[in-house]
Order: structure tokens, then sequence, then C-alpha cells
């Protein structure tokens, strides 16, 4: 890859950007560590819930299966394995996936979401 692309970029691109681009940028740009998990979901887009299926997360976002190219910027809420719902925003979607960056700071996040993600 070598080169590294902005945020900026990724949302110019994102017609022609792979999986394996964002996850190369995003891996280069996270705050937060990033545990691989295979949990059920369910992501509100207003009046609408759509069952997913959460790959990956950490206390800043989530990555999920969901088939639906949500725009970038789009309010979401994401429930995960039955807890609170966190509401969050569309950072990126690619191949079948969404990237969503949670609204709150970590520290809500992590109160939110309890013991699930203790260990990150």
């Amino acid at each position: 890859m070598g080169t590294i692309m902005t945020i900026k970029e990724i949302k110019k691109n994102r017609e022609t950007i792979n999986m394996d681009m964002v996850k190369y940028v995003l891996t280069s740009m996270r705050q937060y560590k990033r545990r691989t998990v295979v949990w059920s979901g369910t992501l509100f887009v207003g009046q609408y819930s759509f069952k997913t299926t959460v790959y990956d997360i950490s206390l800043g976002g989530a990555r999920i299966k969901m088939d639906l190219p949500l725009e970038v910027g789009a309010h979401v809420r994401l429930k995960i394995r039955d807890k609170t719902k966190l509401a969050a925003e569309v950072a990126w979607h690619a191949d079948g996936f969404l990237g969503v960056s949670f609204d709150d700071d970590a520290d809500v996040v992590q109160q939110t979401l309890g013991p699930i993600v203790a260990d990150i």
C-alpha cells in the first residue's frame, strides 16, 4: 500500500475503495485497541432496524456486517448483545461492511457495554 489516505480522501474515493484499503488506513489511525468478535447486533437507522453481526469493536467504534451502503456521516444507533443502544456515525462502508464511530467518549461506551469490553 505505501500511501496513507486521510479520512477526507476515503470519503472522496469511497466508490473505489476496497476492504483491504479500509483496514490498512484504519489500523494506522486507531486510537483504541480493537478486539475481534462475532456478536449479534441490531443497527437502528431512523425508524428501521436491521439485524447484523459485529466483527470487531473498540471503545471508539465497531465494524459490522451490513449490505446496506449507508451514507458516510449517517447517524445510527447500534445495539450489541442486548445491551443499551449506542449512538454512532457511519465512518465508512465497503464490501458489505460498515464502520461506525461511537458518539460517546470511551468511558461512556465502556460503562454502557460493561464486561463485554472489559479487556479492550
